[in-house]
């Protein structure tokens, strides 16, 4: 059978050669086919493998979910271009009578399948990525893990206190109810009436107390009926007391005088002598008694008299001190006498005194003693003529005698000395 050499083939070529170039582009063609079918089975091994940690990813997270979709997608269209690569291997078979055109189909399919393998591969990175981005995911689903324990905890710890402050304001409630109750029991708050409960509606017992509205009282139940007590004691005008008034050994300040246990009983003793009016008490008296009244009753006195004017109709004699051992200092007391006779038995000295008065006047008499010399000295109260002091006799047993008078407080005017009376 003739075959068919194309145009300008050789006439010259034989039918042996023609067949050798077929075969060997048929060859060459299954070559081709066989590595796109190699290439395929590769790309559907990568495909496959990019699934399984597509799907590991998808497990590993949720939110992964998205990324292991996308790379199914890319598995899915790297199985697609494999298939497509087997098909053109058959087509490369089938096309063995036309070499050039399979050889050509092979070789695309080839390129094809390279392509498909490197997306195969890029599918794999893809997942690889995916997977990188569950464990990050799951890494930051555990830490809201722990947060979300702590808060738990936190809450529960919460729930706690909130129980416990539950339960003291629970008890400060029924402390507060108890203490209401037992204020309800005693005091019965404002009444126009007496009551017969209290507040909690039990019979009123002794102690409980009220205010009354109607007099504006305050009233205290004894037991067995209630009694009035007067909140204002300084304004009540007509106050009364109730029982016996023990002062507890206190006084009464009346503002100006004052009562005390021994003035009430001086005039409970006053009282047991009857009614002083009809008994003859004075209750006003006028003097009528003269002098000689008071002297015809008693004419010796150890009282100061004061008298306006006096006339001395008998005998009036001052007191006289004398002292028969005078000696060193002396004092001389006018408020008893009004003359002193003075024997001196040694140097005297005449101190300041403080009882005399003014316009009071009398006389010192001095006598030496049987030894005679004897001096006195005189205080600053006692003053001489020309302040030349006192010049006395020094003989045994001579009188001498000085006139004085009181001036003034601490000023005694001595007279010139009679000397040596014999």
């Amino acid at each position: 059978m003739p075959i068919y050499r194309g145009d300008g083939g050789s006439p010259g070529s034989t039918t042996e050669t023609t067949l050798n170039a077929v075969t060997e582009k048929a060859n060459e063609a299954a070559v081709s086919a066989t590595n796109a079918a190699n290439s395929a089975d590769a790309a559907a091994a990568s495909a496959t493998t990019a699934t399984t940690k597509a799907t590991a990813a998808a497990a590993s997270a949720t939110t992964a979910s998205n990324a292991v979709t996308q790379t199914t997608a890319d598995a899915n269209s790297a199985s697609t271009s494999a298939s497509n690569a087997s098909t053109s291997a058959s087509n490369a078979l089938s096309s063995a009578n036309s070499a050039s055109s399979s050889a050509t189909s092979a070789s695309n399919s080839a390129t094809a399948a390279a392509a498909s393998e490197t997306a195969a591969a890029a599918s794999e990175t893809a997942a690889a990525a995916s997977e990188t981005a569950a464990a990050n995911s799951a890494s930051v689903a555990s830490l809201n893990a722990t947060s979300a324990a702590s808060s738990a905890s936190s809450a529960a710890t919460s729930a706690t206190n909130a129980s416990t402050a539950q339960t003291a304001a629970e008890a400060a409630q029924a402390a507060a109810e108890a203490a209401q109750a037992a204020i309800d029991a005693f005091y019965l708050g404002p009444l126009s009436s007496n009551p017969t409960v209290d507040g909690n509606g039990d019979p009123v017992t002794a102690g409980d107390w009220y205010f009354n509205t109607t007099d504006n009282t305050t009233r205290i139940y004894d037991g067995s009926s209630w009694n009035t007590v007067s909140p204002d004691l300084v304004g009540d005008t007509t106050p009364q007391l109730g029982g016996t008034l023990d002062a507890n050994g206190n006084t009464i300040d009346m503002g100006t005088n004052t009562i005390t246990d021994t003035k009430v009983g001086q005039w409970d003793t006053a009282y047991g002598w009857g009614d002083h009016s009809s008994a003859g008490y004075l209750t006003s008296y006028t003097e009528t008694d003269t002098l000689d009244d008071v002297t015809g009753r008693g004419a010796t006195t150890t009282n100061s008299v004061t008298v306006g004017s006096i006339t001395v109709t008998k005998n009036a004699v001052a007191g006289t001190n004398t002292n028969a051992t005078t000696t060193g200092s002396t004092t001389l007391d006018f408020s008893t006498y009004q003359n002193f006779v003075l024997t001196l038995t040694g140097n005297v000295t005449l101190d300041n005194p403080t009882t005399e008065t003014v316009g009071q006047s009398g006389f010192i008499v001095f006598i030496q003693d049987a030894t005679g010399g004897r001096t006195v000295s005189l205080g600053t109260d006692y003053e001489t003529a020309g302040a030349a002091g006192l010049t006395l006799s020094t003989a045994a047993s001579t009188t001498d005698v000085v006139p004085y008078i009181v001036v003034a407080s601490g000023r005694i005017l001595l007279g010139t000395p009679q000397l040596a009376f014999a």
